[in-house]
């Protein structure tokens, strides 16, 4: 009984995350496929339509906010987890979910542009180079940036993101209506991605870039994607994670309302 009890809460909770970080997921890396597969020559040019197009896909987090509350982000989940604002037994339940989303998610849009993916680079599967098409799934920073910059760099774009979103949902401050948070979101991520993408990608959610790495990996990129710039998949997950505790409790213990 216990068990079944188990599996029907996990079904609940779970479907609400998985199938809205799918969506989203989707629509990123769609909106990213055009902008390496037809050869975008200005990388700053690509930076910028990647980061304007990146903040509309989280408008769909409205299709799961009454069930799940939205939650497409780890480091978000994990921030209010710590915080009180979400129970610590659904924690598991949602990342599981949030990363399943983004596998799936990663293998609609690999079957959507085959053909592109095909032509632009053959059987290349690389992650660097002119024919690099792992890009389009995950983070990975140039040459000249480090593993610890690029750490300093989600940990601090994440901690100001998760900072915002608390803002946006505490009904104890002067928030928005909660039918307006998702709008006010993907801005957030469009400012993110103008002001802090070019280092390392502005990941933001450890699910968004950790699910579609591990597809990759199964799709033909063997283990290239999490070898590459030095385990730099590592680097960026820890400072996701940190930087969404970081803005949590700094927001917890200053603005935020206590519960």
């Amino acid at each position: 009984v216990a068990s079944n009890n188990l599996l029907i809460i996990t079904l609940t909770v779970g479907y609400a995350p998985l199938l809205s970080n799918t969506d989203c997921t989707v629509k990123i890396d769609g909106l990213k496929n055009p902008n390496i597969l037809f050869e975008t020559d200005s990388g700053l040019l690509q930076h910028r339509v990647i980061s304007v197009s990146g903040g509309m896909p989280f408008l769909p987090v409205t299709s799961a906010d009454g069930i799940s509350g939205g939650h497409i982000n780890p480091a978000v989940s994990f921030a209010m987890a710590l915080t009180g604002r979400l129970s610590r037994k659904k924690l598991p339940v949602y990342i599981i979910c949030q990363l399943l989303g983004a596998i799936l998610a990663s293998a609609f849009v690999y079957v959507v542009y085959y053909d592109y993916l095909q032509e632009f680079s053959g059987t290349d599967r690389s992650t660097a180079g002119k024919r690099a098409t792992a890009g389009i799934w995950s983070t990975y920073p140039p040459s000249h940036v480090s593993n610890c910059n690029g750490f300093i760099d989600q940990m601090l774009v994440t901690a100001l993101f998760v900072g915002c979103i608390f803002a946006f949902v505490d009904k104890k401050n002067i928030g928005p209506q909660s039918n307006l948070a998702p709008l006010l979101i993907g801005l957030t991520v469009l400012t993110a991605g103008t002001s802090f993408g070019i280092n390392a990608g502005f990941g933001l959610n450890p699910a968004r870039d950790l699910g579609p790495r591990i597809f990759t990996a199964m799709a033909g990129w063997g283990s290239e994607p999490f070898t590459a710039h030095g385990g730099w998949w590592i680097w960026a997950i820890a400072g996701q994670m940190l930087g969404g505790a970081i803005g949590g409790l700094v927001y917890n213990f200053t603005v935020g309302s206590k519960e």
